[in-house]
């Protein structure tokens, strides 16, 4: 697990790299006026590789953090032992959450601190909101991906890819300065995705 988590922060750092220099090349070599009109009329994320980034870095932790445990069935023995299974998982969530906000953190502060050197406020200050939306986005494919991990019956497994698919768009954001309203819906949306998780073991608890 500590692999794929140095794995994960390596890829994010140097795709950061990456950006900023792509970034820096490419006001050089253009006219500032025309890029950003270019971004505000096609309403499009000069920094969308870092959606892909996160939402492949949630997809790797759900996986490798779980998949050992239901390999050598270590989750399903544990739920049977005299502990509580909501704050084991819980605790296995919180730090698989926890990873992917540290993430989130950086590649954002990446984004808006890049931004802020060629562009106007109205579409730096935006960055980090949109990025909260991927972050949020993130997060439930964690939660879902997760559970599909140990989740052994693939009657379960299906409709959690059901859940995943019809979910996910609530996240979806297209434009600046998108409405805060929504943001928080999002927010809490995601926040009830979280008990999801908690299904596989009360399963198991109860004999699944």
């Amino acid at each position: 697990m500590n692999k794929v988590i140095f794995a994960v922060f390596l890829a994010s750092a140097g795709y950061a790299v990456y950006f900023w220099l792509k970034l820096r090349s490419g006001f050089s070599m253009m006219n500032p006026v025309m890029i950003w009109t270019d971004i505000i009329d096609k309403h499009s994320f000069f920094f969308g590789r870092f959606e892909i980034l996160l939402q492949v870095s949630a997809i790797a932790l759900g996986v490798m953090q779980f998949y050992p445990e239901t390999e050598k069935k270590r989750f399903r023995i544990s739920c049977h032992l005299p502990v509580n299974e909501y704050a084991m998982t819980g605790s296995m969530v919180f730090f698989g959450i926890s990873v992917i906000t540290l993430l989130w953190i950086f590649d954002a502060a990446v984004v808006y601190l890049s931004a802020r050197v060629y562009f106007p406020y109205e579409i730096y200050s935006e960055a980090p909101v949109v990025m909260f939306y991927w972050y949020l986005t993130a997060v439930v494919i964690y939660i879902f991906v997760s559970s599909f991990t140990l989740e052994p019956v693939w009657k379960q497994k299906f409709k959690l890819g059901i859940m995943l698919g019809a979910f996910s768009g609530f996240f979806a954001v297209s434009v600046y300065n998108s409405d805060r309203t929504i943001l928080m819906l999002s927010c809490m949306l995601a926040v009830m995705f979280i008990p999801v998780l908690f299904y596989p073991a009360l399963r198991f608890r109860k004999g699944a």
